[in-house]
């Protein structure tokens, strides 16, 4: 059965956006309270669909100052970026898209390793399913093109859209169990008002874990470049509302998963779904859904990464076992980030933070400004200054954050 092009580009975007950050989100809205986690995801929102808008006038604009018609199908970050400001600013962009989107990659593969590792306890730990994984992974990240990749990105979507749905049916199932018992409720209720006051590094954590969750900047330009030119006329219209039902979705979920468990929400909310002797176990239907989805999407994030550096390098001899080597080596590279770091939510504070929000906010910001000040009248200019200062601050505030945990973790330890 063909798939229609729109049909496409919703599943491409959704999967672009929709993996393992928000499985974070019920623990950063616990540390800041659902009134305030919900702003900021609605804000962060807003924000992501004003700067790939921008991203893809600007990338319109570095289009028409070429006039070049073979540009379309090879212009990425950097290419704008060289386009606004130099060569310098071109290596700088690429850097950043290359390390945000192996650091996105990384954590689906560390989700699905460690979640394995506690499905499959008896077989191995988290670092044993990185290492069984890497070879069927290795070769899901052979298919190059974007369009024969969405029949995957489908199954993919499906998987998601049935984990999440078990997720918040356990949630609801819970709530209501909940108010079976109003004491433990009322009990559970002020734990979490008289015992938790969000600090600057909770909303941190809280709009970190958030830029992570909209993490689809990376590959806005490769989905709008894989339609025919007749139809990219239409992508701006549907990424906006296929983001903005992303958005609402965010929401929700996070809230939810908060209001479920409350003070006892952990880091992935997977761990607080337990298994249970009913027909369908919930919980191990939700974790293996959520790993079909999250395997398949590591090749989908590395696209770019694979089309940028393919594309920069020559290898002598066989072109072919250059590429085979380039994809190896970054799955390797991968499985031993996930073999280095304990949890799942280090990760994703630290991409989300300087990676995701340099990607998704700066740049596009900064080169919008650039290409065109000269017809941006004052609002314009502090729509761009507002996206890249936001950006720039959420980068700062979070890297500085995870020094100093890092920094208490290390006294603790001592």
């Amino acid at each position: 059965m063909a798939v229609s092009w729109s049909m496409r580009v919703v599943v491409n975007v959704a999967m672009s956006y929709v993996g393992a950050g928000v499985l974070a989100l019920p623990y950063a809205c616990s540390k800041v309270g659902v009134t305030a986690g919900s702003l900021i995801i609605t804000v962060i929102g807003l924000f992501s669909v004003i700067s790939m808008r921008l991203l893809l006038a600007t990338r319109n604009r570095a289009l028409a100052l070429s006039g070049d018609t073979a540009v379309p199908q090879k212009l990425m970050h950097g290419d704008i970026a060289l386009a606004a400001f130099g060569a310098g600013a071109k290596a700088l962009a690429h850097s950043i898209l290359v390390a945000a989107q192996l650091g996105l990659a990384t954590g689906y593969y560390f989700f699905v390793s460690e979640c394995l590792g506690q499905i499959l306890h008896h077989v191995g730990t988290k670092n044993f399913w990185a290492g069984v994984l890497a070879g069927p992974i290795f070769l899901m990240t052979l298919e190059k093109d974007l369009n024969r990749f969405a029949r995957f990105s489908l199954v993919a979507q499906v998987a998601n859209a049935v984990a999440f749905g078990s997720i918040l049916w356990y949630d609801l199932e819970t709530l209501k169990g909940q108010h079976q018992q109003p004491q433990n409720i009322a009990q559970d209720r002020n734990t979490v008002q008289t015992v938790h006051h969000p600090t600057v590094g909770d909303y941190i954590l809280m709009i970190s874990v958030t830029m992570y969750s909209f993490e689809g900047a990376g590959l806005i330009l490769t989905l709008e470049e894989s339609l025919p030119e007749s139809r990219r006329k239409y992508f701006p219209r549907l990424f906006t509302v296929t983001v903005t039902a992303i958005t609402i979705f965010y929401v929700i979920f996070g809230a939810l998963g908060y209001v479920a468990f409350g003070a006892s929400t952990m880091e992935v909310i997977t761990d607080n779904l337990t298994t249970s002797e009913d027909f369908i176990d919930l919980a191990l239907f939700s974790k293996l859904c959520l790993c079909v989805s999250l395997f398949i999407s590591y090749p989908l994030m590395m696209i770019p990464v694979f089309t940028l550096i393919e594309s920069g390098y020559s290898v002598p001899g066989s072109r072919l076992v250059g590429d085979l080597g380039l994809r190896a080596l970054l799955v390797i590279l991968s499985g031993v980030i996930i073999m280095s770091l304990p949890e799942f939510a280090s990760l994703a504070e630290l991409v989300g933070a300087v990676g995701c929000s340099a990607l998704s906010l700066v740049i596009p910001a900064v080169l919008h400004l650039k290409m065109f000040f000269n017809e941006l009248g004052q609002g314009g200019r502090a729509i761009d200054l507002t996206v890249a200062g936001v950006g720039c601050m959420v980068s700062i505030m979070g890297l500085w954050n995870m020094i100093l945990s890092l920094t208490e973790e290390s006294k603790i330890g001592d």
